[in-house]
Protein backbone atom coordinates (compact mmCIF):
# COMPACT_ATOMS: atom_id res chain seq x y z
CA UNK A 1 0.00 0.00 0.00
CA UNK A 2 1.36 3.22 -0.76
CA UNK A 3 1.96 6.01 1.42
CA UNK A 4 -0.59 8.20 0.36
CA UNK A 5 -3.21 5.38 -0.10
CA UNK A 6 -2.39 4.40 3.92
CA UNK A 7 -3.43 8.24 5.38
CA UNK A 8 -6.39 8.01 3.11
CA UNK A 9 -7.88 4.70 4.48
CA UNK A 10 -6.28 5.09 7.99
CA UNK A 11 -4.41 2.10 8.42
CA UNK A 12 -2.21 2.25 11.02
CA UNK A 13 -0.12 1.08 13.06
CA UNK A 14 2.25 -0.89 11.01
CA UNK A 15 6.00 -1.20 10.83
CA UNK A 16 9.53 -1.02 9.46
CA UNK A 17 12.36 -2.83 9.58
CA UNK A 18 15.74 -1.05 9.24
CA UNK A 19 19.24 -2.96 9.11
CA UNK A 20 21.91 -1.54 10.81
CA UNK A 21 24.55 0.00 7.93
CA UNK A 22 27.92 -0.53 9.69
CA UNK A 23 29.93 1.61 6.70
CA UNK A 24 27.96 4.67 7.55
CA UNK A 25 26.73 3.93 11.42
CA UNK A 26 22.77 4.61 10.06
CA UNK A 27 20.06 2.58 10.53
CA UNK A 28 18.72 2.28 6.80
CA UNK A 29 14.69 1.19 6.67
CA UNK A 30 13.72 -1.53 4.27
CA UNK A 31 11.02 -0.44 1.56
CA UNK A 32 8.63 -2.64 2.58
CA UNK A 33 5.51 -1.61 5.04
CA UNK A 34 4.62 -5.05 7.23
CA UNK A 35 1.21 -4.52 9.13
CA UNK A 36 2.16 -6.97 12.19
CA UNK A 37 5.53 -6.76 14.59
CA UNK A 38 6.37 -10.43 13.86
CA UNK A 39 5.90 -9.93 10.26
CA UNK A 40 8.71 -7.38 10.06
CA UNK A 41 10.13 -9.77 12.78
CA UNK A 42 11.26 -12.64 10.28
CA UNK A 43 14.14 -11.25 8.91
CA UNK A 44 16.19 -14.32 7.02
CA UNK A 45 19.52 -12.97 6.84
CA UNK A 46 21.82 -12.55 10.13
CA UNK A 47 23.23 -9.22 11.23
CA UNK A 48 21.62 -5.97 13.46
CA UNK A 49 17.35 -4.62 12.91
CA UNK A 50 15.73 -2.66 14.04
CA UNK A 51 11.84 -2.51 14.25
CA UNK A 52 9.61 0.70 14.18
CA UNK A 53 6.47 1.48 14.71
CA UNK A 54 4.54 3.96 12.54
CA UNK A 55 1.13 5.49 13.51
CA UNK A 56 -0.59 8.27 12.94
CA UNK A 57 0.70 10.55 15.37
CA UNK A 58 4.57 9.38 14.74
CA UNK A 59 7.16 6.95 14.65
CA UNK A 60 8.60 5.37 17.63
CA UNK A 61 11.58 3.13 17.52
CA UNK A 62 11.78 -0.77 19.30
CA UNK A 63 15.33 -2.19 20.46
CA UNK A 64 17.56 -3.16 17.98
CA UNK A 65 17.72 -6.90 17.78
CA UNK A 66 20.42 -9.57 16.43
CA UNK A 67 20.26 -12.48 14.16
CA UNK A 68 23.18 -14.78 14.89
CA UNK A 69 25.28 -15.74 11.75
CA UNK A 70 24.63 -19.63 11.53
CA UNK A 71 20.88 -19.33 12.34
Amino acid sequence: MKHYQRRQTESYPYFKLACWDSLSCTWRDGRVAFESQPEAAAAKKPGRYRLSEITDGGRRDLEPFEIPAGS
